[in-house]
């Protein structure tokens, strides 16, 4: 039975309210406390691992997905609509470079060949992932007029990669800072009795008073992988229309993504009236339990980057 978040709140000294919603064909449990923060360690599974992350736990909202995504997990059948053609799927906004550039192809097997050996604690494996990013992301650039995706306007960054993510895909210095770059911070957490294949989003906005500035626009959300699940975008969207703000249209840019969470989050974005388009380099059409991607894989890219986000960040 999925997690009960108004039961779980009333465990904890928050007893934060809880608003309902969905998301694609899934219910969703928003808790919120209206002017502050609230601590979302009595809410987790692990919160040692939480506490890892260097991420505060006073959070803005916790989005509870529950089994939302679970149907995500496996190999993708085709339930949220058929994957198409290469040329089909660009012409519908789904554009993914390895179908057309070798050296897109390239750069995915060297990405997954590398993260398998998962050395997340060494300098030069640390800043060969980096340099992978870097150059995936310059074929973004390079093909982006030619698919009619326009250049990054507003920004949306999910710390950690996200922030790595910005600048990498801007050909920005790693220090840059952007004016109209929207920060938050976003964990994909367990919580306190879930089953597998449940998972909750918390969100924490480092300036709630500019996300004015995505009400109605067309936004650019470039993270590593995006969409895996979708679970961290889809917080986001669902926290900011807490406070008001729905953008017109999602732009997803990304190194890797999976074809059941492009097609899901599409479809959810959409009952929602949002529409969506998606730039990646590569793709698969497997995810883990762990909603992870898998065939070709690229590890945990938040970890691999972290130490390259820039030096100004707290």
């Amino acid at each position: 039975m999925p997690v009960d978040l108004k039961e779980l709140s009333k465990r904890t000294l928050e007893q934060a309210p809880i608003t309902y919603k969905t998301y694609g064909t899934g219910k969703v449990e928003i808790a919120h406390l209206q002017g502050k923060r609230f601590d979302v360690l009595p809410f987790l599974k692990d919160p040692d691992y939480y506490k890892g992350t260097g991420a505060s736990p006073y959070v803005d909202y916790l989005v509870n997905f529950g089994d939302t995504f679970a149907g995500l997990i496996g190999e993708y059948d085709g339930q949220y609509g058929t994957w198409g053609k290469p040329e089909d799927l660009a012409q519908d906004g789904i554009i993914v470079l390895q179908y057309f550039v070798e050296e897109a192809s390239d750069i995915i097997r060297r990405i997954d060949e590398h993260s398998a050996k998962g050395l997340y604690n060494d300098q030069g494996w640390q800043q060969n992932y980096y340099e992978m990013a870097k150059f995936a992301y310059s074929l973004l650039r390079k093909y982006e007029e030619q698919f009619r995706i326009g250049p990054i306007q507003r920004p949306v960054a999910l710390e950690r990669a996200g922030l790595v993510s910005d600048r990498l895909a801007m050909n920005l210095q790693k220090d840059a800072r952007i004016k109209n770059e929207t920060r938050v911070i976003t964990k994909r957490v367990h919580l306190v009795g879930e089953e597998q294949g449940e998972v909750a989003t918390s969100v924490i906005w480092r300036d709630v008073n500019q996300l004015h500035i995505l009400n109605g626009q067309l936004i650019d959300v470039v993270d590593f992988v995006n969409p895996a699940s979708g679970a961290s975008t889809a917080g986001v969207i669902l926290a900011a229309g807490q406070e008001g703000v729905r953008p017109s249209h999602v732009v997803h840019r990304s190194v890797s993504a999976t074809r059941q969470g492009i097609m899901f989050n599409r479809m959810a974005l959409n009952y929602l009236g949002i529409g969506s388009s998606f730039i990646t380099v590569g793709e698969t059409g497997r995810m883990s339990t762990k909603f992870y991607l898998e065939s070709p894989g690229v590890g945990d890219a938040g970890e691999a980057l972290r130490n390259f986000q820039p030096k100004w960040v707290k």
